[in-house]
């Protein structure tokens, strides 16, 4: 990533901050990152990878927990939002229920086997939408696998040669979210064709702010 240094991050981040300033709303920004590619056709190859940064992205990061008995124990101790097997065999495969469940919440973790089922058990519509559950294996701490839920971003390349994600919001402080940015750019590069010559552009923003020009 030599064409995008850490000073060059920073800038963009501090612009994107004093933009912040000057519209003030009542609500805290997040920060987020517009990615174009260029040098991308239909016959290239796809990819769907995921990374997880140093720092979580959003100040506040809805996720749920798909679980069969022992992680629904767990969930509730931890004060997580959840739902059973019997509640997704209540969805009824109907896809406009599955799909407000899906977009309800930024990530899902769920039990092996409820993974397993989940499409016998409501149709393949998380898979389109990029929201399957990350499975908690046995052994894992549920509690910090939904830590790490916060921190990872998922790139997932389609029709569009394009990425929009959450990158950090307004109360974090800079560093943060510019070793979060550096993090991201650096594994989206890696998984590029030709790498940084596929970028076309990269743009750092607050919610309600205009774009600032990284690269």
């Amino acid at each position: 990533m030599s064409r995008i240094g850490i000073s060059m991050i920073t800038d963009a981040v501090e612009n994107v901050f004093a933009n912040i300033e000057e519209s003030k709303r009542n609500f805290k920004q997040t920060i987020e990152i517009q990615i174009g590619l260029k040098g991308y056709g239909k016959k290239d190859k796809r990819f769907n990878s995921v990374v997880e940064v140093p720092h979580a992205t959003r100040k506040v990061t809805k996720f749920c927990v798909l679980g069969d008995a022992s992680h629904i124990q767990q969930a509730e101790q931890l004060g997580y939002e959840l739902r059973s097997v019997d509640d997704l065999k209540g969805l009824n495969k109907e896809k406009k229920l599955v799909k407000k469940l899906a977009k309800s919440y930024h990530f899902f973790l769920a039990s092996p086997t409820v993974a397993r089922t989940l499409n016998r058990l409501v149709g393949n519509t998380f898979n389109k939408l990029g929201k399957f559950p990350t499975p908690v294996l046995k052994g894992e701490s549920l509690e910090k696998k939904a830590e790490s839920g916060c921190c990872t971003i998922r790139f997932k390349l389609q029709k569009a040669f394009a990425f929009n994600y959450a990158i950090g919001h307004e109360e974090m402080p800079i560093e943060e979210i510019v070793r979060n940015i550096a993090t991201s750019l650096g594994f989206l590069i890696s998984l590029l064709k030709k790498g940084m010559q596929n970028l076309g552009s990269v743009h750092v923003k607050g919610t309600m702010c205009s774009p600032v020009r990284l690269y």
